[in-house]
């Protein structure tokens, strides 16, 4: 993030900026994606870089929806091709809407690898299946 900007003075507040955003949706939502999963015994790194991607996301998917403001990109083209024709939507937007939603959803992939990684190295995923297990045995 801090790389965006173009002076050194703003790179203090960008980064408590990018902390602030990244941790409240690791709170908000990783953690009861984890506690969900947790109780299922489903945490393994598909469903850790899975979720992870959603969780980066979907947040920037429903914000930047491109038809809430169609008016706006009435007007807009992207690289010469116009975004909307007669209130339709182009390809040409569908493109630029997608690029930002994968770019953060990759940042959200990361953080699931890298909660599993330090999931696996802490030795709590053999707790929480030792856990799921004895849960499971009670209920038969």
């Amino acid at each position: 993030m801090a790389a965006l900007w173009h002076t050194a003075e703003v790179v203090p507040l960008a980064f408590i900026f990018t902390f602030a955003i990244a941790l409240a949706h690791a709170v908000l939502l990783g953690l009861p994606l984890f506690w969900v999963f947790r109780s299922k015994g489903w945490i393994n790194i598909t469903t850790c870089v899975v979720f992870g991607f959603a969780v980066g996301a979907v947040p920037d998917g429903i914000m930047t929806w491109p038809i809430q403001h169609a008016a706006l990109y009435a007007k807009e083209s992207v690289d010469g091709a116009p975004t909307i024709i007669n209130g339709v939507i182009t390809a040409a937007e569908w493109v630029s809407y997608v690029k930002p939603v994968i770019y953060c959803g990759s940042y959200g992939a990361l953080g699931g690898l890298t909660f599993w990684i330090v999931l696996i190295w802490s030795g709590s995923s053999g707790k929480a299946a030792a856990a799921v297990d004895r849960s499971q045995a009670c209920r038969v």
